[in-house]
């Protein structure tokens, strides 16, 4: 078992304001049937008690709710429902902007989590039989010092590094050809100026930051991008056999 630090940078408030509408009429359940029926059974109390003589007293705004029965009780319920779930919501959005506010200040609350499973880590694909890229060289004893240019799509793969060293991406139908995420940041695009150019992407597609010993991904093409399946339309920690999709194309986070 794995485990990694995070921070939580910010907090979406329109998600807020979901959870804290849903929260706030769970929680109000309970308590809106309970005051519901105690205020039905006080107003029948009332009515019997006023009402025992021989003449029936005009119990003026007391009549029609009397009338309803156990229909006050549900409508008391409604209502206190539907409020608790606009408090509710309310409150979670102020907190929400609240925090994103202390987070811009702070950085944000720092929270450990367990990586239970690497999705793809034992199922690398074969290299395919005829490819223009040669076979990787055995790893190297040291690091290189020169920075190699930005590969494409197309041409020689770059040697291998040291085991541990740094995170590779590589294409998927082509594990042969990789690209080293060595810089603090690496651009994935359709663009010339990118460092991974890829056809079929958008021009900045996305970019991959090393943050803390960790690789980000952050996208930037308006939710194109899927790590392990799921959608990314903001950022995603990348590990070791994890799969990336940007658009059409598929990639391998490797060593």
């Amino acid at each position: 078992m794995n485990r990694y630090r995070y921070a939580i940078r910010s907090i979406d408030p329109l998600s807020a304001l979901k959870y804290g509408f849903v929260l706030g009429c769970v929680v109000a359940i309970l308590p809106g049937f309970l005051t519901g029926a105690a205020l039905q059974q006080f107003i029948a109390a009332i009515v019997v008690s006023i009402s025992s003589g021989l003449f029936a007293p005009d119990l003026g705004p007391l009549t029609p709710l009397y009338q309803m029965g156990w229909g006050l009780t549900w409508w008391v319920t409604l209502f206190a429902v539907v409020g608790g779930g606009i408090v509710s919501a309310i409150s979670s959005v102020v907190g929400a902007l609240v925090y994103n506010l202390v987070a811009a200040i702070s950085g944000g609350l720092a929270v450990t989590t367990d990586l239970l499973d690497q999705p793809g880590a034992a199922s690398f694909p074969a290299p395919l039989a005829a490819t223009s890229a040669p076979a990787l060289p055995a790893p190297a004893a040291h690091i290189p010092t020169a920075t190699p240019p930005a590969p494409v799509a197309v041409g020689p793969a770059l040697p291998a590094s040291p085991a541990g060293e740094m995170y590779w991406l590589a294409l998927r139908d082509q594990p042969a050809q990789r690209w080293p995420l060595r810089q603090p940041v690496t651009t994935i695009g359709a663009a010339p100026g990118c460092d991974i150019v890829l056809p079929g992407l958008a021009p900045q597609h996305a970019e991959i930051h090393l943050e803390n010993d960790r690789c980000i991904l952050y996208d930037r093409s308006d939710g194109h991008s899927w790590v392990n399946g799921r959608q990314i339309t903001t950022a995603n920690m990348l590990k070791e056999g994890f799969t990336v999709r940007l658009a059409a194309v598929e990639l391998l986070v490797v060593r």
